[in-house]
Protein backbone atom coordinates (compact mmCIF):
# COMPACT_ATOMS: atom_id res chain seq x y z
CA UNK A 1 0.00 0.00 0.00
CA UNK A 2 1.26 3.41 -0.61
CA UNK A 3 1.69 6.45 1.73
CA UNK A 4 -1.62 7.88 0.46
CA UNK A 5 -3.40 4.38 1.35
CA UNK A 6 -1.48 3.77 4.72
CA UNK A 7 -2.63 7.30 5.87
CA UNK A 8 -6.41 7.07 4.70
CA UNK A 9 -6.73 3.69 6.53
CA UNK A 10 -4.92 5.04 9.34
CA UNK A 11 -7.16 8.06 9.43
CA UNK A 12 -10.33 5.86 9.11
CA UNK A 13 -8.98 3.83 12.35
CA UNK A 14 -8.42 6.98 14.19
CA UNK A 15 -11.86 8.18 13.55
CA UNK A 16 -13.56 5.07 13.84
CA UNK A 17 -15.06 5.50 17.24
CA UNK A 18 -16.30 8.82 16.61
CA UNK A 19 -17.23 8.75 12.77
CA UNK A 20 -18.16 4.63 12.75
CA UNK A 21 -18.97 3.99 16.42
CA UNK A 22 -19.33 0.29 15.76
CA UNK A 23 -17.61 -2.03 18.55
CA UNK A 24 -16.12 -4.43 16.36
CA UNK A 25 -15.91 -8.21 17.62
CA UNK A 26 -13.52 -10.05 14.33
CA UNK A 27 -12.13 -8.69 11.94
CA UNK A 28 -11.81 -10.99 8.48
CA UNK A 29 -9.78 -9.94 5.64
CA UNK A 30 -8.70 -10.61 1.77
CA UNK A 31 -5.27 -12.50 2.25
CA UNK A 32 -3.82 -9.55 -0.49
CA UNK A 33 -1.10 -7.69 1.05
CA UNK A 34 -3.36 -4.03 1.02
CA UNK A 35 -6.12 -5.36 2.44
CA UNK A 36 -4.07 -7.35 4.95
CA UNK A 37 -2.22 -3.79 5.87
CA UNK A 38 -5.31 -2.02 6.37
CA UNK A 39 -6.82 -4.90 8.68
CA UNK A 40 -3.83 -4.62 10.31
CA UNK A 41 -3.49 -1.06 11.17
CA UNK A 42 -7.55 -1.13 11.91
CA UNK A 43 -6.66 -4.01 14.69
CA UNK A 44 -4.55 -1.77 16.38
CA UNK A 45 -7.06 1.63 16.16
CA UNK A 46 -9.68 -1.37 17.87
CA UNK A 47 -7.60 -3.25 20.47
CA UNK A 48 -7.74 -6.30 18.82
CA UNK A 49 -4.50 -8.62 18.26
CA UNK A 50 -3.50 -8.50 14.50
CA UNK A 51 -3.19 -12.42 14.77
CA UNK A 52 -6.91 -12.71 15.51
CA UNK A 53 -7.41 -11.29 11.95
CA UNK A 54 -9.17 -13.87 9.96
CA UNK A 55 -8.19 -14.37 6.10
CA UNK A 56 -10.59 -15.34 3.68
CA UNK A 57 -9.60 -16.51 0.18
CA UNK A 58 -12.81 -15.73 -1.71
CA UNK A 59 -12.88 -12.03 -0.54
CA UNK A 60 -10.38 -11.21 -3.02
CA UNK A 61 -10.77 -8.37 -6.21
CA UNK A 62 -12.35 -9.94 -9.25
CA UNK A 63 -9.68 -12.29 -11.45
CA UNK A 64 -10.01 -10.18 -15.03
CA UNK A 65 -6.77 -11.87 -15.09
CA UNK A 66 -4.51 -10.75 -18.19
CA UNK A 67 -5.91 -7.56 -18.10
CA UNK A 68 -4.94 -6.67 -14.17
CA UNK A 69 -3.19 -3.93 -13.71
CA UNK A 70 -4.19 -2.17 -16.96
CA UNK A 71 -4.72 1.60 -16.67
CA UNK A 72 -7.72 2.86 -18.24
CA UNK A 73 -5.58 4.74 -20.63
CA UNK A 74 -3.43 1.09 -21.46
CA UNK A 75 -6.94 -0.46 -21.49
CA UNK A 76 -8.47 1.74 -24.15
CA UNK A 77 -5.59 2.06 -26.45
CA UNK A 78 -5.37 -1.48 -27.19
CA UNK A 79 -8.23 -2.73 -28.77
CA UNK A 80 -7.63 -6.50 -28.06
CA UNK A 81 -7.70 -5.09 -24.73
CA UNK A 82 -10.44 -3.29 -24.84
CA UNK A 83 -12.90 -5.55 -27.01
CA UNK A 84 -11.58 -8.15 -24.12
CA UNK A 85 -12.80 -6.07 -21.09
CA UNK A 86 -15.81 -5.13 -22.88
CA UNK A 87 -16.79 -8.57 -23.67
CA UNK A 88 -16.18 -9.27 -19.85
CA UNK A 89 -18.61 -5.78 -19.01
CA UNK A 90 -21.38 -7.10 -21.21
CA UNK A 91 -21.58 -11.01 -20.38
CA UNK A 92 -21.65 -11.96 -16.88
CA UNK A 93 -21.01 -15.52 -18.32
CA UNK A 94 -17.79 -14.58 -20.12
CA UNK A 95 -14.28 -15.00 -17.97
CA UNK A 96 -11.28 -13.60 -19.37
CA UNK A 97 -8.53 -15.49 -20.69
CA UNK A 98 -5.96 -17.15 -17.92
CA UNK A 99 -2.99 -16.20 -17.98
CA UNK A 100 -0.84 -14.00 -16.72
CA UNK A 101 -1.06 -10.13 -16.41
CA UNK A 102 0.01 -8.91 -19.96
CA UNK A 103 1.51 -5.56 -18.18
CA UNK A 104 4.10 -6.22 -15.54
CA UNK A 105 3.54 -3.28 -13.18
CA UNK A 106 4.17 -2.29 -9.25
CA UNK A 107 0.47 -3.39 -9.06
CA UNK A 108 0.82 -6.58 -10.26
CA UNK A 109 4.22 -7.45 -8.69
CA UNK A 110 3.37 -5.78 -5.20
CA UNK A 111 -0.12 -7.51 -4.99
CA UNK A 112 -0.13 -10.90 -7.38
CA UNK A 113 2.01 -12.21 -4.93
CA UNK A 114 2.82 -15.22 -8.06
CA UNK A 115 -0.18 -16.21 -7.98
CA UNK A 116 -2.21 -17.77 -10.80
CA UNK A 117 -6.12 -17.60 -10.48
CA UNK A 118 -7.93 -18.18 -13.45
CA UNK A 119 -9.83 -15.54 -15.44
CA UNK A 120 -13.16 -15.53 -14.20
CA UNK A 121 -17.09 -14.20 -14.81
CA UNK A 122 -18.73 -11.84 -13.67
CA UNK A 123 -21.25 -14.76 -12.19
CA UNK A 124 -18.14 -16.12 -10.56
CA UNK A 125 -16.79 -13.80 -9.21
CA UNK A 126 -20.67 -13.13 -6.89
CA UNK A 127 -20.91 -16.23 -6.22
CA UNK A 128 -17.43 -16.88 -4.56
CA UNK A 129 -17.95 -13.46 -2.75
CA UNK A 130 -21.39 -14.68 -1.76
CA UNK A 131 -20.21 -18.04 -0.52
CA UNK A 132 -17.61 -16.22 1.25
CA UNK A 133 -20.16 -13.29 3.00
CA UNK A 134 -22.52 -16.27 3.61
CA UNK A 135 -19.58 -18.09 5.73
CA UNK A 136 -18.36 -15.19 7.92
CA UNK A 137 -22.26 -14.33 8.57
CA UNK A 138 -23.15 -17.77 9.82
CA UNK A 139 -19.91 -18.36 11.93
CA UNK A 140 -20.46 -14.68 13.47
CA UNK A 141 -24.19 -14.71 14.44
CA UNK A 142 -24.52 -11.83 16.85
CA UNK A 143 -21.04 -10.20 16.11
CA UNK A 144 -20.21 -7.24 14.76
CA UNK A 145 -17.78 -8.14 12.02
CA UNK A 146 -15.24 -5.86 10.05
CA UNK A 147 -14.56 -7.03 6.78
CA UNK A 148 -11.61 -5.56 5.08
CA UNK A 149 -11.51 -5.99 1.34
CA UNK A 150 -11.51 -4.67 -2.54
CA UNK A 151 -14.23 -2.18 -3.92
CA UNK A 152 -15.25 -5.09 -6.56
CA UNK A 153 -16.43 -6.96 -3.90
CA UNK A 154 -18.21 -4.67 -2.17
CA UNK A 155 -19.77 -3.20 -5.17
CA UNK A 156 -20.87 -7.01 -6.36
CA UNK A 157 -22.66 -7.80 -2.75
CA UNK A 158 -24.56 -4.10 -3.19
CA UNK A 159 -25.50 -5.07 -6.31
CA UNK A 160 -26.51 -8.30 -4.67
CA UNK A 161 -28.77 -6.49 -1.92
CA UNK A 162 -29.98 -3.89 -3.66
CA UNK A 163 -31.21 -6.37 -7.09
CA UNK A 164 -28.90 -4.11 -9.05
CA UNK A 165 -27.70 -6.06 -12.15
CA UNK A 166 -24.53 -7.04 -11.76
CA UNK A 167 -23.19 -5.84 -15.04
CA UNK A 168 -23.62 -1.85 -13.42
CA UNK A 169 -21.30 -3.01 -10.54
CA UNK A 170 -18.93 0.10 -10.91
CA UNK A 171 -21.93 2.21 -10.24
CA UNK A 172 -21.32 1.04 -6.29
CA UNK A 173 -17.53 1.56 -6.41
CA UNK A 174 -16.54 2.76 -2.47
CA UNK A 175 -13.99 5.22 -2.29
CA UNK A 176 -11.06 4.39 -0.41
CA UNK A 177 -10.53 3.43 3.14
CA UNK A 178 -14.82 3.92 3.16
CA UNK A 179 -17.20 2.04 5.51
CA UNK A 180 -20.04 0.37 4.11
CA UNK A 181 -22.22 -0.88 6.62
CA UNK A 182 -24.60 -3.94 6.20
CA UNK A 183 -26.95 -5.24 8.64
CA UNK A 184 -27.82 -9.24 8.68
CA UNK A 185 -30.85 -10.29 10.14
CA UNK A 186 -31.99 -14.10 11.34
CA UNK A 187 -34.98 -13.74 9.00
CA UNK A 188 -31.82 -13.50 5.84
CA UNK A 189 -32.90 -9.97 4.98
CA UNK A 190 -29.83 -7.68 4.49
CA UNK A 191 -30.02 -3.65 5.50
CA UNK A 192 -27.37 -1.20 3.72
CA UNK A 193 -27.08 0.97 6.79
CA UNK A 194 -25.32 3.76 5.27
CA UNK A 195 -26.96 3.86 2.01
CA UNK A 196 -26.68 7.13 0.08
CA UNK A 197 -29.86 8.92 -0.23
Amino acid sequence: MNHVGLREVGGLGASWEEEVGLDVDVIYSSPLNRTKQSAEILAKHLSISPFEIRFEPDLREASIRILTGLSGSELVSNPEFFEIYKKWSRDQDYAQPSGPPVVITDYTKLYLEGQEFPGESGNAFRDRVLNALERIVSENRGKTVLVSTHGGVIAIILCVITDTPIAEWEGFLPGNASVTHLRFEDDGSVTWVNAPN
